[in-house]
């Protein structure tokens, strides 16, 4: 694969207010920008003191689309998805405490709210026209979720996928963080690719570099305020969802999801419709899929998301949950 040589490239970009921290405005970040031939994208990464660094691909295509992650993961886990979304231009960032964002905040102030503020923010100074559409997984759904009640301006539609409403044993494990971390530890540090193995990605799509990164995300600290912050997300969390009356698309995977239970919630969201974009809400199930099958099927993930955008005809591996 022909490779040009990096340039550097100089940013002005702002902060926000983070616990611990004060306001600042910084100049002159500087980004290495690679150009790879092979896939004619440009892939910029921008890493700057106190703000979230992300991804940037694809920069002269003329629709933006965020990639939001799970808990505990970062960038890397979208390397399967993104070469398969050329023709949108691509900010897949590292949420706060995550790999290389990991030093924006304590662990224990780590919030949705706070997430979903930096996501704006990243969306209004790099996305095309200030607007995206959002594609969320799991905790990264739970950030769209509440990117669009409180910042709904930036928001074009979403893609909500593994997140919803939890209940009983879902909803029991999310209260016992510390058990779910000794449990998850013990995976992820046993002998050969057993953590592989117990999350069911595909082997082609294992990689030892995100592995390594979990590893170092994985804290008590930030399972506790991670699994805190989602229990919150209740029915009435998705009655505000609602009100801003934008199209969202609920996946739920087939294996491991509570399939009804995403159907439930993208009813009461399209239900708060005033006859705007949220009327065309939609649900719908990947029933081969695990939890996080963007490392599973990301070919699959990937033309559902450009389905979604282009408002285009579901894949058959997503089966429509009538709401």
């Amino acid at each position: 694969m022909e490779q040009s040589m990096p340039s550097a490239r100089r940013m002005s970009t702002r902060s926000v207010t983070i616990p611990g921290s004060s306001t600042k405005s910084t100049q002159g970040s500087d980004a290495a920008s690679l150009h790879t031939t092979a896939s004619g994208s440009n892939e910029t990464i921008i890493d700057e003191d106190q703000s979230m660094f992300f991804l940037e691909m694809n920069p002269l295509a003329p629709v933006s689309v965020v990639l939001l992650h799970v808990l505990f993961s970062c960038h890397l886990e979208w390397k399967h998805v993104w070469p398969k979304l050329p023709e949108y231009h691509l900010l897949i960032p590292d949420l706060p405490c995550h790999s290389k964002s990991r030093r924006m905040c304590r662990k224990e102030d780590f919030t949705i709210s706070l997430c979903a503020d930096l996501v704006a923010q990243l969306i209004r100074e790099h996305a095309h026209d200030g607007r995206a559409h959002i594609v969320g997984l799991s905790l990264g759904g739970y950030i769209a979720m509440d990117l669009i009640i409180r910042h709904p301006d930036v928001v074009r539609d979403a893609m909500i996928v593994g997140a919803w409403p939890l209940k009983g044993r879902r909803l029991a494990v999310t209260q016992h963080p510390r058990l779910t971390y000794a449990g998850l530890w013990s995976v992820l540090h046993s002998p050969g690719s057993l953590f592989f193995k117990v999350s069911g990605y595909s082997g082609e799509y294992q990689h030892d570099e995100m592995l390594k990164e979990i590893k170092r995300n994985v804290s008590s600290r930030l399972a506790k305020s991670g699994f805190s912050q989602s229990e919150k997300w209740q029915e009435d969390m998705m009655v505000e969802v609602g009100k801003q009356d934008i199209r969202i698309c609920m996946v739920a995977a087939g294996k491991q999801d509570d399939c009804d239970g995403v159907r439930i919630a993208a009813k009461i969201i399209k239900d708060q419709s005033k006859g705007g974009n949220g009327s065309q809400t939609q649900a719908y199930a990947a029933l081969d899929a695990i939890h996080a099958w963007n490392l599973q099927f990301p070919a699959v993930f990937a033309k559902g998301i450009q389905c979604w955008i282009e408002r285009q005809h579901m894949p058959k591996e997503y089966e429509n949950m009538p709401i």
